[in-house]
Parts: C-alpha cells; sequence; structure tokens
C-alpha cells in the first residue's frame, strides 16, 4: 500500500513537473520571440537614426548642385556603406521637389534630364521629386529619377517631405535582393534623403546571431514575406509578435519544438515515475526552483542587456541619456572616444560626473565657475533637440554629436570621430579648388560634353575665345545651341560643322580606352585662327580643347609674306640696300642705292670710304657715332640721318637703318641695312617747323619764338639789377579801321611793311616779332639801362609816322608802345610779356603814338579788374544786383508819371559800385545779358508790388534801360515775355530805354526787334539822343513813344548857346513826330523853366530826386509827394 502510494505519489508528482514545466518552457518561447522581435524594432529606429544623420551632414541651399555637394555625398555615403555589418541601406538619393511649371528650367539648369523608372523621359507633368545624386542601387536610383513616377516611392516621398525632421518608412515592396522600405528623412527647405533598407538583409542578419535552435520564425509584411527559416517538425508551440511602425505591418510567425533547449525535461520525469517520490519530490524541487530562477534572471537581464547588445554592436560612440540625465547606456566607442575609465561609469550613471571628471582633466579650458559651467551643460542637455553639433577635444581630435530627441524624452547622441574626413575634405576640397583654378586659367579652352553634345562644364578661356554671355551658357545645354545664340553666322557655321567632323570621327574610337584626338582648324571672322580638338574621356563623354593659334599663323604668314618681299625687295624697293663686311671692309650697295646718288648702275668701290667720304663734313662725326654706338652694342639698331653728296654736287638728306650680324661671341662682324631718300621729308619738316614758329604773313617769328627768345636772353642775364635788355610790345593805331575800310588784303599789306620798316629800325641781335593782328614784339639786347629803350621806342614811333605807300594808297598810321624791363622781376619770359602788353594798354589810355613803362602799379591795377571782374562773375548768382529809381516828374503837374531803374552793384567789399564803373566791364566779358536780365525782373517785380500796395499811387510806367548785346539777343523778346507774364504786369506800363548808338550798329534787325517789341505793348525810348552818329530822317523808321535829351546838353544849355538851339530842334523834332520828351540832367530851376519853355513834358535830375532805394521811393509815392512846377507864359 505504501509502495503503492509511494509510486503513486510519485506519478502526480511525475505529473504535476511535466505540467509546470511546459508551462515555463512556452513562456521562455514567448520571452526568445519577444526579444528577437524587439532587435529588430531596434535595429530599425537605428538604421532610421543613422538615415537621418546622413540627411543633416549634407549641405543646404545653393550649395545642392556644386562640386562641394557632390565631394560631400560620396564621402558621407561611403562611410555609410562601411558600417554594412550593422545597417542594411542598399541605395541612397537626395532629390529636390520641383513645380510642374519648373520642370524645363529644372533641366536647363541641373542640365538633367527628367526620367521615369525604365530611364525613358519621364511622362508626368505635375509636381515632382526629382533625383539629383545618387548612390547604390542604380537600377532604382539614378539621377533625373522622377520619385514621383514610382509607386513604391509615392507615399514615402509625400510623407517623409510633410514630417520635416522625423525620419519616415514607407510601403514595403518586393525588389531584386529583398523585400525593401522606402525611408525618407526631409532635407532643408525642398530637398529630401532616400534611403532603400533592405528588410531581408536587416531580419536574415540578427536572426542568424539570435535565432536558437528548436525555434523557427516567418518574417511577413502584409503579403510580401522578409524572411522565413525552415518549418520545423512537432512543434509544440505557435504564437505570433508584431512591429507597426509608419507604414510597416511586420507579423512574426514563430514556432518552437523540443528542441529549444528551454524546454520539458521527458527523463527528470520518468526518474520521478521510477524513484522514491520523496526523494523525487525534493530532488524535483530543487531542479524546478533553480531552473525557474535561471529563466526569470534570464528574461529579466535579455531586456535590461537588449539595448546595451544594440549600443554596442554601433560602429560610432554612442550614448542614450533618460529625462532625468542619466546615462542608461553607452558602447565602448564612447568611452574610447572621450578616454573615459568604463569602470568607473558603468551605466547608469548621472551625466554630470562624466561632466565633472572632464572639467577636472581641463578639456573645457580655463573655467571661472565650474558650478555654474557644470549647470549650463545641464540645462543644455535638457534642452536639446535632434541636431548636428561639433566638439573640438584637447588633443586636436574633432567628435561630431549627431543627436536624436525621441518622443519619450530619451536623448540618444552619435559621437564620429570626424578629424581624418575634415582633413580628407580639406584637402579634396583644396584639390577641386586647385583643379578648379588650373582649369579655369588654362590658356586653351575647355568644353566637356555628354554622348548627346550637351555640356556637362567649360572654362573661362572657351567663354572668352568666343566672347560667351556668361548668362547665355549653362550646363545642360547642347554646345551646338551656346554657339548658334553667341557667335555670329558665319563663325557658328564654321565652329558647328568642324565639331561635326570631330564628333562622327569620334565615333570610331569609342570602343577604345584610350584615342588620339582629332583635330580640325577655323577661321572666324575677327580673323583669329582656332584649333579644334576632341577626345573621348569614359566611355561616352568628349572633351574639346580650343587653341588660339592666330600668333602663331600670323607669324607663319608674315614669315612668308616677309620672304616673299625679301625676294621683291632688291629689284623693287625705293629704298638702296647695302651689305658691310666690316671685318674684311668690303661694302656691297645695291643698284638703287647708287641709282639714288646718281652714280649709275656701275658698282663702285667695295669699300666703306667711297660712302662715308660722301657725307656732309657736318654730319659725318654723327653718323660715326651712331655706327659705333650699335656695333658696341649701346642700341638695339641702326638709325641716323645725314647729308650725303649727289653725283649733281647737291646733297641729299638720307636716312641710313641697319642691323649688325654677330658672331658667337657678339661681336659684329656684318652691317646690314637701307638708305632711304629723305629730302623731301626733310623740306617739309623744316617747312612745318617754320610755320609753328614764324608768322606766315609777315614771316616775322611769331609768338612762341619770341617767348623762347626772351627766355634765352634771361638765362644769359640772369641779374636783374640792371636793365640789360628790354621787351617792347607795339599795338598800331587805327589799324582795325583802315583793315576794316580798306579791305585785309591791304591791311596784311600794311603789316608787311610795318615789319620791314621795324628791322630796318633795330640793331643786330635785337628781335622782332609778330604777335597777333596788329600787335608786334620788340626784344632789344645789350642795352645800358631803361633811358636806351626809351629812345630806341621814340626812333620806331618816328619812322612809323612816315607815311606807307602800297599800292596807290597813301597810309598813317602811328603805334602804342609798352615797355617792360626785367628790373622789375619777372618769373618767366610770359610773364614779362604779359607786363608790355599791360603797359601797352596804359599807354593806349593816353591816346595815339604813347609810351608806358611797366611799373608795379600797372600790375596792381590789372590785378585789381581782374578780381573785379571774378566778383562780378558770382554778382548775379549771389543776388548783389539791385535796383535803384529815380522819379520821373511831369512839367504839368509837378506829380511823379513814372521812375527809371537803375543798376547798382552792392559789392560785399567795395559797398555799392555805380554802374559806369561796372557796366562797361560787364559788356566787354559779356555778362551784360545776366545783369540786364535780372535788372528787368526786379524793376517789373517791384512795379508789381507797388501797384499791390499803392494803387493809384503808384506810378504808371517804369523804365529799363538795354544794352546792345540784349539788343541782339534773338531771343530777348521771348525772354520779356516771360518776364511780364511771371511778374504779372501789363507790357504798357514797361518802357525800355535804348541808346542812339545801339540802333545804328544794325538798323535792319534793330527795327525789326522793336517791332516785336512793341506787339507786346511795350513802351520805347530812345536815350541820350544826340550824342550818337544817327541820322534824324532814322526816327521815323523806329517805333519809339519817348525821346531822351543827354543831360549833357541840358546841365550847359546856359553856357553854350547852341545847347539850347539843339534842345528846341530836338523837341521840335519828337514832336513832330508824336513822341513825348523827358530831359535827363535837371539840376535847378533855371533848367525846369528853360524847358517848360521850350514844351519839355517830363524831366528827371538832382534837382527832383536822386536815385533811390525801393523803400525810399516807395515812401515819396505813399506821401504823394509834389514838386511845384512855375507857370510859364
Amino acid at each position: 500500500m505504501i509502495a503503492i502510494i509511494t509510486i503513486g505519489a510519485g506519478w502526480i508528482a511525475a505529473w504535476q513537473v511535466d505540467r509546470h514545466a511546459a508551462k515555463h518552457w512556452s513562456n521562455l518561447v514567448s520571452q526568445e520571440a519577444n526579444d528577437i522581435t524587439q532587435m529588430v524594432s531596434g535595429a530599425l529606429q537605428r538604421d532610421q537614426l543613422q538615415l537621418y544623420a546622413f540627411a543633416r551632414s549634407l549641405p543646404e541651399g545653393s550649395e545642392r548642385s556644386n562640386m562641394q555637394f557632390d565631394a560631400v555625398f560620396t564621402l558621407e555615403s561611403s562611410l555609410l556603406y562601411r558600417r554594412q555589418r550593422s545597417i542594411s541601406f542598399d541605395g541612397l538619393a537626395y532629390a529636390v521637389w520641383v513645380p510642374g511649371q519648373d520642370r524645363d528650367r529644372f533641366e536647363s539648369l541641373y542640365g538633367i534630364g527628367i526620367l521615369g523608372p525604365d530611364h525613358l523621359p519621364s511622362t508626368q507633368t505635375g509636381d515632382g521629386f526629382i533625383v539629383l545624386h545618387a548612390d547604390g542601387a542604380p537600377d532604382s536610383l539614378f539621377s533625373g529619377l522622377d520619385l514621383t513616377s514610382v509607386p513604391a516611392f509615392v507615399q514615402s516621398v509625400t510623407e517623409g517631405f510633410r514630417s520635416e525632421n522625423d525620419p519616415m518608412i514607407g510601403p514595403v515592396y518586393s525588389g531584386k535582393t529583398g523585400i525593401m522600405a522606402p525611408v525618407t528623412v526631409c532635407q532643408g527647405d525642398n530637398g529630401i534623403v532616400l534611403g532603400l533598407l533592405n528588410l531581408t538583409k536587416l531580419t536574415r542578419s540578427i536572426l542568424l546571431q539570435s535565432l536558437p535552435d528548436g525555434i523557427s520564425v516567418a518574417i511577413v509584411d502584409r503579403n510580401n514575406t522578409i524572411h522565413e527559416t525552415g518549418p520545423i517538425e512537432g512543434a509544440q508551440v505557435t504564437l505570433t509578435t508584431q512591429i507597426n511602425k509608419d507604414s510597416l505591418n511586420i507579423s512574426f510567425n514563430w514556432q518552437a519544438n523540443e528542441r529549444f533547449q528551454g524546454g520539458p525535461s521527458d527523463e527528470l520525469g520518468n526518474s520521478l515515475r521510477l524513484g522514491s517520490v520523496i526523494v523525487s519530490g525534493l530532488i524535483l524541487a530543487v531542479l524546478f526552483s533553480a531552473s525557474a530562477t535561471s529563466r526569470r534572471k534570464h528574461a529579466l537581464s535579455r531586456e535590461r542587456s537588449l539595448m546595451q547588445t544594440m549600443v554596442e554592436r554601433m560602429a560610432e560612440g554612442i550614448t542614450i541619456i533618460d529625462p532625468n540625465l542619466t546615462l542608461v547606456a553607452c558602447n565602448d566607442h564612447f568611452y574610447t572616444v572621450y578616454g573615459l575609465p568604463k569602470d568607473r561609469f558603468k551605466t547608469p550613471v548621472p551625466v554630470e560626473q562624466i561632466l565633472r571628471l572632464r572639467l577636472e582633466r581641463g578639456e573645457f579650458g580655463a573655467v571661472r565657475n565650474p558650478e555654474y559651467f557644470i549647470a549650463d551643460r545641464l540645462t543644455m542637455l535638457k534642452r536639446a533637440s535632434t541636431d548636428t553639433t561639433e566638439e573640438t577635444l584637447s588633443d586636436g581630435r574633432l567628435i561630431e554629436i549627431r543627436r536624436l530627441k525621441s518622443p519619450d524624452g530619451m536623448l540618444i547622441s552619435l559621437y564620429l570621430d570626424v578629424t581624418d574626413r575634415r582633413r580628407e575634405e580639406r584637402e579634396k576640397a583644396a584639390a577641386a579648388a586647385l583643379i578648379k583654378t588650373t582649369f579655369d586659367n588654362m590658356s586653351d579652352g575647355l568644353t566637356a560634353l555628354d554622348h548627346l553634345g550637351n555640356l556637362l562644364n567649360w572654362n573661362n578661356r572657351f567663354q572668352n575665345l568666343f566672347a560667351i554671355d556668361p548668362d547665355k551658357i549653362s550646363v545642360g545645354m547642347s554646345l551646338r545651341d551656346v554657339i548658334r545664340v553667341s557667335l555670329t553666322d558665319q563663325d557658328a557655321d564654321a565652329l558647328r560643322a568642324a565639331l561635326d567632323r570631330l564628333m562622327e570621327g569620334q565615333g570610331s574610337h569609342k570602343a577604345e580606352t584610350h584615342s588620339s584626338p582629332d583635330t580640325e582648324f577655323i577661321r572666324l571672322s575677327n580673323d583669329r585662327w582656332v584649333q579644334v580638338s576632341c577626345s573621348t574621356m569614359g566611355d561616352r563623354d568628349m572633351v574639346i580643347t580650343y587653341t588660339d593659334i592666330s600668333d602663331r599663323e600670323r607669324t607663319s604668314e608674315a614669315l612668308r609674306r616677309s620672304e616673299e618681299r625679301y625676294a621683291l625687295a632688291a629689284a623693287g624697293t625705293n629704298d638702296g640696300l647695302w651689305d658691310w663686311n666690316i671685318q674684311e671692309d668690303h661694302l656691297y650697295t645695291s643698284p638703287r642705292w647708287r641709282d639714288m646718288l646718281g652714280l649709275g648702275k656701275d658698282p663702285i668701290s667695295e669699300q666703306s670710304h667711297d660712302w662715308f667720304d660722301r657725307v656732309h663734313p657736318k654730319d659725318i662725326e654723327e653718323l660715326q657715332m651712331d655706327i659705333d654706338a650699335h656695333l658696341d652694342g649701346r642700341t638695339d639698331h641702326l638709325q641716323s640721318r645725314f647729308r650725303i653728296l649727289h653725283a649733281n654736287g647737291d646733297y641729299l638728306w638720307a636716312l641710313a637703318r641697319a642691323i649688325a650680324v654677330r658672331d658667337d661671341t657678339g661681336k659684329a662682324v656684318r652691317l646690314t641695312g637701307s638708305l632711304t631718300d629723305i629730302t623731301e621729308r626733310k623740306r617739309t619738316e623744316e617747312k612745318l617747323i617754320r610755320d609753328a614758329l614764324y608768322d606766315p604773313v609777315t614771316g616775322l617769328p611769331n609768338r612762341a619764338l619770341f617767348l623762347d627768345r626772351i627766355e634765352q636772353e634771361r638765362r644769359r642775364h640772369p641779374e636783374t639789377a640792371k636793365d640789360r635788355y628790354a621787351v617792347l610790345l607795339l599795338d598800331l593805331d587805327r589799324f582795325k579801321v583802315i583793315n576794316d575800310s580798306l579791305g585785309h588784303d591791304l591791311g596784311d599789306a600794311l603789316l608787311i611793311k610795318v615789319a620791314r620798316r621795324l628791322e630796318t629800325v633795330l640793331k643786330a641781335g635785337d628781335s622782332i616779332a609778330r604777335l597777333s593782328g596788329d600787335e608786334f614784339g620788340i626784344l632789344l639786347t645789350s642795352i645800358a639801362s631803361e633811358e636806351e629803350a626809351l629812345d630806341t621806342v621814340h626812333w620806331v614811333q618816328s619812322d612809323l609816322a612816315a607815311a606807307f605807300q602800297i599800292g596807290d594808297q597813301e597810309i598813317f598810321t602811328s603805334a602804342c608802345v609798352g615797355i617792360a624791363t626785367p628790373s622789375k622781376g619777372f618769373s618767366d619770359a610770359e610773364e614779362m610779356l604779359r607786363a608790355a602788353d599791360i603797359a601797352m594798354y596804359k599807354a593806349k589810355a593816353k591816346g595815339q603814338s604813347s609810351t608806358a613803362v611797366f611799373d608795379s602799379q600797372m600790375q596792381t591795377r590789372a590785378i585789381t579788374q581782374m578780381q573785379l571782374e571774378n566778383d562780378l562773375r558770382r554778382a548775379v548768382d549771389r543776388d548783389e544786383i539791385e535796383m535803384y529809381y529815380q522819379p520821373i516828374i511831369s512839367f504839368e503837374t509837378g506829380e511823379i508819371a513814372g521812375v527809371e531803374a537803375l543798376a547798382r552793384w552792392r559789392h560785399p567789399d567795395r559797398g555799392t559800385v555805380v554802374p559806369a564803373d561796372f557796366i562797361p566791364l560787364a559788356e566787354d566779358t559779356g555778362l551784360i545779358n545776366a545783369i540786364g536780365t535780372a535788372a528787368l525782373r526786379l524793376a517789373c517785380r517791384q512795379l508789381k508790388k507797388w501797384d499791390d500796395t499803392l494803387g493809384p499811387k503808384a506810378p504808371r510806367t517804369i523804365s529799363v534801360n538795354l544794352s546792345g548785346r540784349q539788343l541782339q539777343d534773338p531771343d530777348m523778346v521771348r525772354e520779356i515775355e516771360l518776364i511780364l507774364a511771371r511778374e504779372g504786369i501789363d507790357g504798357s506800363q514797361l518802357k525800355l530805354e535804348v541808346t542812339e548808338s545801339m540802333i545804328m550798329m544794325n538798323p535792319e534787325i534793330t527795327s525789326r526787334i522793336l517791332m516785336d517789341l512793341k506787339e507786346l505793348g511795350v513802351a520805347l525810348s530812345i536815350d541820350d539822343f544826340g550824342t550818337g552818329y544817327s541820322s534824324l530822317s532814322y526816327l521815323h523808321r523806329f517805333p519809339f513813344d519817348t525821346l531822351k535829351i543827354d543831360r549833357s546838353f541840358v546841365v550847359s544849355m546856359d553856357e553854350k548857346a547852341e545847347n539850347m538851339e539843339i534842345i528846341r530842334s530836338i523837341i521840335l523834332l519828337a514832336h513832330s513826330l508824336g513822341m513825348d520828351i523827358i530831359a535827363e540832367g535837371v539840376e535847378s530851376d533855371r533848367h525846369l523853366r528853360k524847358l517848360k519853355a521850350l514844351k519839355c513834358e517830363y524831366g528827371q535830375g538832382f534837382f527832383f530826386a536822386t536815385p533811390q532805394p525801393a523803400d525810399k521811393l516807395s515812401e515819396m509815392l505813399l506821401a504823394g509827394q509834389r514838386w511845384d512846377i512855375p507857370a510859364i507864359d
């Protein structure tokens, strides 16, 4: 019974053991399946992180299409592929978003055709992502691929672009090497990075390392089998695990049998059945307890070590920091990068401890406040987000840190030692820059073409050689199109034809690894020659070289022509050729050389003296010096002018040119050259010199030569204490009258006669010159004093006073003379001649046949006059011209009937300048028009002001003087019309005064101008009547309203009875012509009475009022001032 009970108990215990062991074994299978599933999920997350880091390492913006981007893309992708043991990307690509309307522009800009997955031009017309750079999987990813035309990529690239910073995994598809999952990361504002993740490769590599014996799995995503292990027999457990991430929906279908090492032990159960229940129970309890504890520990540790296992497999340093800033996982690479003791910082460990160790080691440099520094670093890590930074360690290594913030707050960081990579990048960039600089500065033009003839690259020399506008050339353009739009039709046709022949020739070389370049030659329309060569580059591309051979062609052409010319020179040249063998003293002369000297064609003596003996004695020494200088190597060639004897006894002017032939030591052994007859050229030169230095009418020296002679005399007598020489300047009196009345030919004849007479008066050594029209200069030399110069002037004036007989005309003239002597102190000849000119004008002011010696006061007056002229030029701009007004009084009422506006110059330094002192100067300088216009404008403006403020008390008219220059100005009438309109007064209120002499300068033109003024309603007055040269019969031809009697007649009417009669006649004449009379210069009551008795209507003068400023006259007008006019019976 006990045995049965014992056996029964044993069987029962054995059954319990089997039941509990089976349950535990199932748990272990499930744990293993979940562990492997988590490992696959972690690998997916790791590869997403790697692709994100790759995308952030690429340049953004305008750098995407340049050589730097290519270099970085290639380098980063190669580094990524080196980690194939831990990541599973089969291909990488970078693409940009292109709007539908910009597809053509994209192709032109980047030189890339937009293609579909079949490598043919894409049929898509809408927006799309176009691949610019690709690496790996050439059948699936290539430049120009429109990713939106590939169904497998559409969802992935669209969602990846929208997700901005988060890597996205798209729907899987079946590829050539397994099941693929496209992973995308947004890059910049319009770019995206695509990686083709081989899920089959990824899962296979994990299962090979982690799948235990006795377990099989089939991994599928919807209908795509990613990986499948062989089926097992007698499966005792089946279960399923899942990975749902982005567009992935991966199922792991697991099976396990008894071969899985964690399975139930049949032997243990049988032993319990056969053994003692107690013993078996004790053994079972012990075994079960040990097995369960081991399995639990294994299950707990697998999850804890899963992350560490994944981290250790990373090729870079990696850390995972939780939100509490605790380092929860890292790998050995991280310890190695920063030189951290692994045993001291086993995870988990606070980040603060690591920072403090690095701070103690001085890795952060000098830190003033360590606690603040640590706190700041921890805060920075707390706030860290997805980004990429770099850190330079104390030993100079450069560490790139790529951080990714997970949704649960974990900060995952990759640490890459990029020291070597950055150095390689710098070296590559420097090499690329060197290549580009060399490429752009080559002497030959270069273009690189693809097999279709589209541009891949070109250098600056190509653009410059054909003058191609940079805006008309871009990558991807057809070279033929560039030629068509940039060159002339003729040049474009020639270059295209040459390229066609070259490219056809290259077709036979395509199979060859290396081919010799073919060459064509073209001649452009600008007479430039270009050698065009073509060679293959790889299997399909070509390099075209353009060499400017213009200089070489011109040199060849010049050499050919030179040879032709040399062959014809001896026979056809106009120069005589000669060749002198110096060592043998043998002289060869051509027939032309001998003919030039009238020696015939027979050879002369073959020795050099036959040539040198013919050279003029005064020239032989200079010729010999020129020859010696060239033979000694002091000149590059021989060139010498000399006179040589002709057979007829005359001397010719000749030019010898030659070059020496030297031996190996540099010694001249031959002299070969030509001889040119330059007699006519020499005569022409002498004539030009004479024309430049002599007056063509009188044959006397001109001003330039006269100044040179004065300067020579100054150098001969540098001391100025004594007057050893003198400069005279003569101006003929009344020459203009003679010239205008008798004609210019007779005037020139008089100048010649004067020149010859002056020459007879002067002694040897003196000089005479004609300086300008009727001005002559005389340089007296070797005099003792200023008095001797005055004596000479006396004799000159006496001789000139005698009559000049010219044809049948007897002409008399005289001269005013200015004298300048060196004792006055002059810096140069020009200043001395100018002083004589100033003295001459002083003499002219004295009257005819006068003389003046220059003194310092004359210079002062001249400077003052010049300064006054300069000030006057600025006076109008500075509003220094102001108007004074003198009332015109009616002899009937005693009231102010009008005013005359008189200009005054308010000089800032000199005070008020009266017209007599500046009007003549204004007329001489041409400023009178500007001053006259300003005066007219100011006067009209003042009259308008009086009208507005005084009303009926304002003067009815205002009189303004016109100058002769204004009267000849064709725009004057229009100017007056504009002034009247601008100032707002009627033409009838303005009276313009012109002098008698002005209207007689050109009566016909003046009459028309005065008529035009009358049409404006302007009144006209003839001023200063009686002082000019007009005929009274002319008066009725001009539309004058008023006649003004000159004040010279009025002020002397009491002294000269004839003046009274003149005034009477003028008044009668004016009244008969319908004009009223204004008498100027009324200075006494007696003048007033007599003028009123002669029926004169108006008068002005100091008796009534002097010219007044506008404000003073305004007071008189406002007061209604009147003068008592005596009644005359």
